[in-house]
């Protein structure tokens, strides 16, 4: 037997009705994601966010993929939900990378960085990820989830 990739889903096949498969898509992919989203309040980590970050988009893939196939009305509140939580996520992790960038520069070039850029760098970021983590919270409590579920019964 092969070995599973890791953004493989166990338990498909080609003659699956497209019902079952999306049922069994969405299943994974948002249980995956809740998973993430608990690591995440956790640790606090990157790594763990970047879980996040994976998780969403692949909730966000598999939307776009079977959109004719979900009820609309669902399908949009929940779209927006993921959509606007993808962005979040990202522009926490455009400032984690932006610091490592500068950490860089700074080591390969002996180049010292104003105190106030970097205060400023944690500043944005502990407010972006403050509003990621409520939002997150928000999210795994909604009434959007809880209906998008319900579709997946």
């Amino acid at each position: 037997m092969s070995k599973s990739r890791k953004w493989e889903i166990s338990g498909l096949s080609k003659k699956q009705t497209l019902s079952s498969a999306l049922k069994r898509i969405f299943n994974t992919r948002i249980k995956t994601l809740l998973r993430a989203i608990e690591k995440y309040f956790e640790t606090g980590s990157v790594e763990a966010l970047h879980e996040v970050r994976i998780g969403l988009r692949r909730v966000r893939y598999s939307l776009e993929l079977f959109f004719c196939c979900i009820d609309k009305n669902v399908f949009f509140k929940f779209y927006k939900n993921i959509e606007e939580l993808q962005d979040l996520s990202g522009l926490v992790r455009d400032i984690d990378i932006m610091k490592i960038n500068i950490e860089s520069i700074s080591s390969d070039k002996n180049i010292d960085i104003p105190a106030s850029i970097t205060e400023e760098l944690e500043s944005r970021r502990k407010n972006l990820e403050d509003d990621l983590r409520l939002k997150l919270m928000k999210f795994t409590r909604s009434k959007t989830l809880k209906e998008f579920n319900k579709l997946l019964d």
